[in-house]
């Protein structure tokens, strides 16, 4: 091999190393970036709608995010974006979950599609409402545990949940913080006598984790006066 073409290989190989640094070091602030174009955009006219929209809700297919997909879903977000007007991203908002002391704020996306995933939570069944039954969501943990849905690992039994769905905002008192196999499917049946949340996320970021963080609360109130709780949400 020459001197120039080993020169050359030599370059591609740097540069290829510093496109995956840069995809790497730039997928926490898409996710963040996305997933607050959602909260922000997000209307009682969309979450309607997003109601009709067909989803994917089988959790086998949930896979661990990768950088280059997440950079891929913002490069086609954006192109989306500028074709249309507003926000023309697919992504079915049925709604907003916060929960203030562990400075969670994510949109609500309906299914456990990977766009829906990697901005914030998804639901998972097709007829579940807030403020009856048993309101499930999942979400990814991530290794930056200040994104998605890693900040249930501080979680605390008596930390207030909220949920919105434009119309009402509801509000939950976590009464139980577990960690149980992940095929465990108890979680998601409805608690005899209760109204509650059931979020779930992986225990940790580790490949092929066994286990899921668990954390579900009891409905304590609604209110209509969507101004009142604006901050909490963002």
């Amino acid at each position: 091999m020459s001197r120039k073409l080993k020169g050359w290989l030599l370059g591609l190989i740097f540069l290829f190393g510093l496109l995956i640094m840069l995809i790497a070091l730039l997928s926490d602030p898409l996710i963040r970036h996305m997933g607050n174009q959602e909260v922000d955009d997000m209307t009682a006219e969309k979450v309607e709608a997003a109601k009709r929209k067909s989803a994917n809700f089988d959790y086998s297919t949930v896979k661990m995010l990768n950088p280059v997909s997440v950079s891929l879903d913002a490069v086609q977000n954006a192109a989306q974006n500028a074709i249309q007007s507003g926000n023309a991203s697919e992504y079915a908002s049925v709604g907003k979950v916060a929960i203030p002391n562990v400075s969670l704020r994510l949109p609500i996306g309906k299914g456990l599609g990977n766009q829906v995933l990697s901005r914030g939570a998804g639901t998972m069944s097709e007829d579940q409402q807030m403020g009856k039954g048993n309101y499930a969501m999942a979400g990814h943990y991530m290794t930056n545990t200040r994104i998605l849905f890693s900040p249930l690992k501080r979680v605390r039994v008596g930390d207030m949940i909220y949920l919105t769905d434009m119309k009402k905002v509801y509000r939950y008192r976590t009464y139980s913080k577990r960690t149980v196999p992940k095929n465990e499917v108890e979680v998601l049946r409805d608690v005899p006598g209760k109204k509650v949340v059931t979020l779930i996320t992986c225990a940790s970021a580790n490949y092929n984790e066994p286990n899921r963080i668990v954390v579900q609360g009891e409905l304590v109130g609604t209110s209509t006066n969507l101004n009142r709780y604006k901050n909490i949400f963002g």
